[in-house]
């Protein structure tokens, strides 16, 4: 065959292949060393006290270990790949392969020995002595008791944290028993084998190890220092938060079934559910099955609890109930209701919502400036964050830490966004309090007027109707601001009435102390107040108390000041509002004097109504009349005096 054939009959063959035939090899070549180094045994007697043949020997010793490390090594892999060869027989294999080892080194030290005792010359002997003593590549100095630990760093296992699941820690402690028995760490003292251990933990856990480690604590059986990291695992994940765990698991939108039932099969054996009880079921089925979140609350509060301990439990709360019943009997119907659907208030939850949803997780997160991997501080490079490569204890995916996964969180319906903005819509119209029995609340039709409280009343707001060009029209509570420039609206009500920012050029906001505040864009809306509908182009700024403030000039538009705003109002506008506010005098009788042709004063009320209209939106092109006011009274009072 030549080389090009094999090596593409090598990419053919599996990893398990592969081990399979590496082990095959090794064990041959480990045979044949054997069997070269008890030739040289057999030849050493005829040459006593021969240097050239001591050093042979050690040659041999030499070969032999290596050829042992490589072979252990590979039957070792072949074990982890379950190879159905090796899997069922691995200790016997081992046990034999060890013990071929230890019988030629003995065989081969004992030879050393012999040769340097046979020897007749006390210079020769001397010189023996001095090579015997010589220290060996990988074994002790002189005839120990035998080889030094050389750790086989290929089946070194990866660095142990805190962060590990029981699962991960279970598979870390089945990897670095390979490594210790592939390395022979057994033949080495006790304190290198806990120096091995430790350099596969990270600092906490090293330092964890280290206050109750002693220098004969073993690695490995009861009071080891595997023992005393698994108590660390189970002080982090209680046997019944594992349990917990596994009955609550669901299949992940988008996970393939397979890979979801092996993550709960290893959730399973973390849970030791073949160890679990008719009563340890039970209890399972009491903390999941309530829906009252005291109540499990209360359950999960006890450190290991027995059946008889949730049901006493239970009891004290049902009592605690009945007895809140009879000290408040006005709470008992909410009372009653929060213990049917395990909620504060009485209120039911949206059908579909466990709690916080998936975008008030996400807006917390946000706000507190978190990693939406690890849920902990932001990196400066996403590439930074350990939970790329990690996976999450809940939904089994990586990518992210348990802290940080939604999966537990539903994401909001149709239904629950139109509630929500339902619910801000009511929050805006609240203007007015009346947590004080002597605080007068005065409204009209149009104007609300909040909390009245002498000198210090607050500015009326009016009740206008807005529309943006794409939406829905709203009421909304506005602040004549006659202090403002433009019309301004907050990013909140913004957001909650579906009104979409336009974005425009650099547009400076400022209080009146000066402070800048963040303009998000611009909104073409309609505003209409009584009677009167206008069209202006509103700023859509971050962090506005009011909510909706309108500009002096739009306040001009909808009639709310007057047009010669900030300058007096006309006399002749003075004495058409005082008109507008007097109710209609009623006919002079023919004997009065108005009857006769008198002078009837400023404050008659026969003035038509749309003759007003005209004159007054006559003086607002411009073309006034004489503001004198006694001429302006004499002709109006002439002019409808037969009125």
């Amino acid at each position: 065959m030549s080389r090009k054939q094999k090596k593409e009959e090598e990419e053919d063959l599996t990893e398990l292949e592969i081990a399979s035939r590496s082990w095959g090899g090794f064990k041959g070549h480990f045979t044949r060393v054997v069997k070269s180094a008890i030739k040289s045994l057999d030849f050493a007697p005829h040459v006593p006290g021969s240097l050239l043949v001591i050093n042979n020997l050690k040659e041999h010793m030499e070969s032999v270990q290596k050829a042992f490390t490589r072979a252990d090594s590979s039957l070792s892999v072949c074990a982890l790949l379950d190879d159905p060869d090796v899997q069922g027989d691995y200790d016997g294999k081992a046990e034999e392969l060890h013990a071929r080892r230890d019988n030629i080194i003995a065989q081969l030290m004992d030879q050393i020995d012999e040769l340097i005792a046979k020897a007749e010359d006390r210079k020769n002997t001397a010189a023996l002595e001095a090579a015997a003593a010589a220290p060996l590549h990988g074994q002790g100095a002189g005839p120990g008791p035998g080889p030094t630990v050389r750790p086989n760093a290929e089946l070194k296992p990866p660095t142990l944290t805190r962060d590990f699941t029981p699962v991960e820690f279970r598979s870390w402690s089945e990897k670095f028993r390979a490594y210790h028995s592939s390395s022979r760490m057994e033949l080495g003292k006790v304190r290198d084998q806990q120096a091995y251990l430790r350099a596969c933990l990270d600092s906490y856990l090293d330092s964890r190890l280290a206050r109750k480690l002693e220098d004969d604590t073993p690695i490995f059986g009861r009071d080891s220092c595997i023992a005393i990291l698994q108590t660390e695992w189970e002080v982090r994940y209680p046997i019944l938060e594992r349990r917990l765990e596994f009955w609550r698991t669901k299949q992940a939108t988008g996970q393939w079934f397979t890979d979801w039932a092996t993550a709960l099969h290893r959730m399973g054996d973390e849970a030791e559910l073949d160890n679990m009880t008719i009563n340890q079921m039970y209890i399972m089925r009491y903390i999941v099955g309530t829906n009252d979140i005291k109540l499990r609350e209360k359950f999960l509060a006890e450190i290991d609890p027995s059946l008889e301990d949730l049901q006493r439990i239970a009891g004290a709360y049902e009592v605690a109930a009945v007895s809140m019943k009879a000290v408040a009997p006005h709470q008992h119907q909410a009372q009653a209701h929060a213990m049917q659907t395990g909620q504060q208030g009485g209120r039911d939850k949206p059908r579909g919502q466990s709690g916080i949803s998936r975008e008030d997780k996400m807006a917390e997160m946000r706000r507190k400036d978190l990693c939406f991997r690890c849920a902990k501080r932001k990196h400066e490079n996403k590439s930074e964050c350990p939970a790329i490569n990690g996976s999450c204890n809940k939904c089994q995916k990586k990518g992210h830490y348990s802290p940080a996964c939604l999966a537990g969180y539903e994401a909001k319906g149709y239904r629950q966004r139109v509630r929500d903005d339902d619910r801000q819509k009511e929050k805006y119209k609240k203007t007015t309090s009346q947590t004080k029995t002597n605080q007068v609340t005065a409204t009209t039709n149009a104007i609300l007027v909040g909390t009245l409280t002498g000198e210090n009343a607050a500015t009326p707001r009016m009740m206008v109707q807005a529309k943006a060009t794409s939406g829905t029209p709203f009421d909304f509570p506005a602040l004549p601001d006659t202090g403002a420039t433009r019309t301004i609206i907050d990013a909140d009500v913004a957001r909650t009435y579906g009104i979409r920012p336009k974005k425009i050029k650099a547009e400076l906001v400022t209080t009146a102390s000066g402070q800048s505040m963040k303009c998000l864009g611009s909104a073409v809306m309609t505003i209409t107040f009584v009677n009167r509908t206008i069209h202006v182009n509103a700023l859509i700024v971050e962090g506005i108390r009011a909510g909706f403030i309108i500009c002096w000039r739009d306040l001009i538009r909808l009639g709310v000041l007057h047009d010669t705003f900030p300058q007096p109002i006309p006399q002749q506008a003075e004495v058409m509002a005082v008109d507008d506010k007097k109710p209609p005098s009623p006919p002079p009788s023919p004997s009065s004097p108005d009857a006769r042709g008198a002078p009837c004063g400023p404050s008659t009320g026969a003035i038509p109504k749309k003759k007003r209209r005209q004159d007054s939106e006559h003086d607002r092109d411009g073309t006034r009349q004489n503001d004198n006011t006694a001429d302006t009274i004499d002709s109006l009072v002439a002019e409808f005096a037969d009125v």
